[in-house]
């Protein structure tokens, strides 16, 4: 018996070290969004609750000479058909209406075009 019980204690030690050691698991499709384009920091990025489509883009960090934000493109398609939308960032900055700062949602595609002649 005491055979047996030293055995199991060192394959759980062994299964502890392997589990201690694995890489850490990657964020489930589900929970993140992605923003692409004229972004510094481009692709996937763990999805936050309250999480704004300005605050977002804010942390892609936009390049500023070839960025369109009067063009940001949205897709969502966590909601049955996919949706696309284009929306213009730039006015919200200009004058504070914030009409198109809507929350994001997991899954969605946030797209900052280049301006024309980039």
């Amino acid at each position: 018996m005491k055979t047996t019980l030293a055995a199991a204690f060192v394959i759980g030690l062994l299964g502890a070290c392997r589990t201690a050691s694995a890489p850490p698991a990657a964020e489930p499709a589900s929970q993140i969004y992605v923003v692409e384009g004229q972004v510094k920091y481009a692709g996937p990025r763990p999805f936050e609750d309250d999480l704004t489509l300005f605050e977002a883009i804010s942390a892609a960090e936009p390049l500023e000479k070839t960025c369109d934000l009067e063009h940001v493109r949205l897709t969502r398609t966590g909601t049955g058909e996919p949706l696309e939308l284009v929306l213009d960032i730039a006015v919200m900055l200009k004058t504070g209406d914030s009409t198109n700062n809507i929350l994001i949602q997991p899954g969605d595609l946030i797209v900052v075009p280049a301006r024309a002649g980039s």
